[in-house]
């Protein structure tokens, strides 16, 4: 996307995080994805896109529809869709909240029913 945000993760993810820091020292702010051909440069999308693929064949799992990335976004976005718009958009990366509601954000077999099932009662119209 080229541009950098900043976000909170969650402890597991931070966790992570750290055991991989410990596991790979550096001085200053060192990548915790680096290129495989230069350390001091991020790993490249057509990199990561490979390690994806791989990732599928050794866990013997089918490609998702949309290939790619973009089913995981969907499935993060859409999981949140009962939280502020904004908030997710902005954890998430995106620019725009339309975006996020129309290309990321799915109806869902639970959220429908809870539409159905969980309406706020007004005491007046209008």
């Amino acid at each position: 996307m080229g541009r950098d945000w900043i976000a909170p993760v969650s402890p597991a993810v931070r966790d992570e995080l750290e055991r991989l820091r410990r596991e790979r020292p550096g001085v200053g702010e060192v990548l915790i994805l680096p290129s495989p051909t230069n350390p001091a440069r991020p790993v490249t999308l057509k990199v990561a896109n490979g390690w994806l693929r791989r990732a599928e064949v050794l866990a013997e799992v089918e490609r998702l529809p949309g290939g790619g990335w973009h089913p995981l976004r969907r499935k993060w976005a859409s999981e949140r869709k009962h939280l502020s718009v904004r908030d997710v958009a902005a954890v998430g990366g995106w620019l725009d909240t339309a975006t996020l509601q129309k290309c990321y954000q799915a109806a869902d077999p639970e959220t429908m029913e809870a539409v159905v099932m969980q309406p706020k009662r007004l005491l007046k119209l209008g």
